[in-house]
């Protein structure tokens, strides 16, 4: 269980799978809005959420002050609920939500960059649905974005 609910969240990063010296970091809070897909029944209660983060791209530009990383994929979710019918049958839908994000590297990172020594993760910190209604469902996401120096 998480946040004293009855919902049950999978897929957060265990603390003990996070590197222990990241070259840079940079946490992110994702809001989102998730409607049922309308065959569905409506909502009682969300039983479950499963959480996958996909990291697609990571691509490195040079601004006039600075050198940055960035990061976009998608978080995808699986939500389990009952419906709000007199048998209360269980029942699952599905929603992505995108992210993009940077990080601005220093110096000595661009260097392990220009050798091809960098690389990225991107770990689910948190998740917490802070809102539900017969339809839709408001969630908070926390992702954490560490780039990594390979040669470390």
């Amino acid at each position: 269980m998480h946040h004293g609910e009855m919902i049950l969240y999978t897929g957060i990063t265990p603390h003990e799978e996070y590197p222990c010296n990241p070259t840079a970091y940079k946490q992110v809070i994702l809001n989102s809005k998730i409607e049922i897909p309308c065959p569905k029944p409506d909502l009682e209660a969300i039983i479950k959420v499963v959480s996958e983060v996909e990291l697609r791209t990571q691509r490195y530009i040079q601004t006039p002050y600075d050198f940055k990383v960035i990061v976009e994929g998608t978080v995808h979710q699986t939500f389990l609920y009952s419906a709000d019918v007199p048998e209360q049958s269980v029942h699952t839908f599905h929603g992505q939500v995108p992210f993009c994000e940077f990080l601005t590297i220093s110096n000595e990172c661009k260097k392990a960059y220009l050798k091809q020594n960098l690389s990225t993760k991107v770990f689910l910190e948190d998740v917490f649905v802070f809102n539900q209604s017969s339809r839709y469902i408001e969630e908070c996401k926390m992702l954490c974005i560490i780039l990594l120096n390979n040669n470390c």
